[in-house]
Parts: structure tokens; sequence; C-alpha cells
């Protein structure tokens, strides 16, 4: 990902544009599982797309899955 995808302050999923104030930037791998803060781990969303990630990976994970399918149900959700 280019570096211009996050000054477009275009939300990375539903693809509106919002104001600077309101973006999110969401760890496509998350930190806690060893994602780093660089350009390729980091995508903008707005605030709606922003909980809805989460709200589907805190689902997720309540239920137990796997690291791994976890990490490919939120790229399948950011593409």
């Amino acid at each position: 990902m280019s570096q211009d995808v996050l000054s477009t302050f275009q939300c990375y999923s539903c693809r509106e544009q919002f104001p600077s104030i309101h973006k999110h930037v969401h760890h496509k791998i998350p930190q806690s599982l060893g994602g780093k803060d660089t350009i390729d781990n980091l995508v903008p969303l707005c605030p709606q797309c922003h909980d809805l990630l989460h709200s589907v990976a805190y689902k997720l994970v309540s239920r137990k899955h796997s690291v791994s399918f976890l990490e490919d149900m939120v790229l399948m959700i950011l593409k």
C-alpha cells in the first residue's frame, strides 16, 4: 500500500470520504500479535467501519478461534 492511501482520508473499507479529525488508523495485524506501525500494516478507517471491524473481531475471539483464522477474517473484511 502506498503512502497516498493513508493521506486521502478515504475509508479503506467503505470508501467514503471523511474529515481527518474522524480518521481512525487500524492495524491489519494487531500490535498484540506482533503487528508493526508500518505503512503496510496500517489502514485508514471511518469510525463506523472501525467499530464494526472490532465488534466482529471481538465476537470471533470470544468463540476461541485460532489466531490464523482471526487474521484471515480481518484481512477478508478489509479487502
